[in-house]
């Protein structure tokens, strides 16, 4: 998901943590902390519960199906991120377009 953000042009990454509790997901922004010599300076980072049902589904068919996987994990996150109906589109676009190909070709991407 990260290098599906990257590409995009978002300055964030994704990150799933076993212990961030009963949340979902969580954003923190780190540009204000003015991190040097960080992989992480000047970005956002969404942190997401490792153990969170939607995330699980996406890894059990990351093997067989990558572009589906990475596809429908975004949509989930996204819609959670309530980023605007625009911006999630554009950032959904090329992720539905290797997804649908994907499953055209019945083989990873």
């Amino acid at each position: 998901m990260s290098a599906r953000l990257t590409a995009s042009g978002e300055p964030w990454q994704v990150l799933a943590s076993p212990s961030l509790g009963p949340e979902e997901l969580r954003s923190l922004d780190l540009a204000p902390l003015r991190l040097r010599k960080s992989p992480l300076r000047g970005r956002r980072v969404v942190v997401v519960n490792a153990q969170n049902p939607w995330l699980l589904d996406a890894a059990g068919v990351l093997a067989a199906r990558p572009a589906a996987a990475v596809f429908a994990a975004l949509d989930y996150l996204l819609d959670r991120l309530d980023l605007g109906p625009e911006r999630t589109a554009r950032l959904l676009r090329e992720a539905a377009r290797e997804a649908v190909h994907e499953a055209a070709r019945g083989r990873p991407a």
